[in-house]
């Protein structure tokens, strides 16, 4: 079970049965090194514990923790890892896309979260499932779209236009599959970071070791063995 951090619940026990006032007043400072400053992990927790706290605390708790993790996701973005991806370019929703998953995870989450332990690596890790997430959807795209059928006059024909609508899965199918896929997903989830992001970078995005040893900052052999760990939990789901 996860715990905060002695001086995370310090600054909590510090403003509890304090003035919504005062409570507002310390999350509007902004400057780590002044008096009073309230870390991202106690913000995150009084938004996670809403019910206790009284509404106008929350919304400015809501307001300023976003301008934090709008900052980590910029950085994040920026990072020599995602930066040179075409989903970040000018014009892209991704910044603001990937904001939402963010929140979507830090309020989805049962009992101490993460986000309240260590939330600058909560946010650079979600920031990291979503963009292998587009990631992983823009190559399956492309991969579809690039395979094509010959005929006999050396003629081609995208596959995904001879893919007949009879062709459909039976509802128990459909049952079967979907169960096994969220069941891979939780599994796939909850795996150490470093044995998720090997599994994305080399099974779904199919990169050459070369390139996953640099973009986890390992050496290929060490990158192999994450693979073959996440693997072997992941085994049971697949089959």
């Amino acid at each position: 079970m996860r715990k905060r951090q002695p001086k995370h619940e310090n600054q909590l026990k510090s403003i509890e049965g304090a003035a919504p006032t005062e409570v507002i007043r310390r999350i509007g400072i902004t400057d780590y090194t002044e008096a009073g400053y309230l870390e991202s992990e106690v913000i995150a927790a009084l938004i996670r514990n809403r019910v206790q706290a009284s509404v106008g605390v929350v919304e400015e708790a809501t307001v300023e923790l976003n301008r934090r993790i709008q900052i980590f996701v910029g950085k994040r973005l920026r990072s020599e890892i995602w930066s040179k991806m075409e989903m970040v370019g000018r014009g892209s929703t991704v910044i603001e896309d990937t904001i939402d998953y963010v929140w979507d995870a830090l309020l989805e989450e049962e009992g101490i979260s993460n986000c309240e332990v260590y939330f600058a690596v909560f946010v650079r890790e979600r920031v990291d499932d979503y963009m292998r997430h587009l990631l992983t959807e823009k190559n399956s795209m492309e991969s579809i779209d690039a395979m094509t059928v010959n005929d006999e006059d050396g003629n081609q024909t995208p596959m995904i236009d001879m893919v007949e609508d009879d062709d459909t899965e039976t509802p128990e199918e459909i049952t079967m599959r979907s169960e096994q896929s969220v069941a891979l997903r939780n599994t796939l989830m909850s795996l150490p970071q470093a044995e998720r992001s090997v599994f994305y970078f080399r099974k779904e995005c199919e990169y050459e070791w070369e390139k996953v040893a640099e973009l986890m900052g390992c050496s290929i052999p060490t990158a192999r063995q994450h693979l073959k760990r996440g693997m072997q939990k992941l085994q049971g789901v697949m089959e």
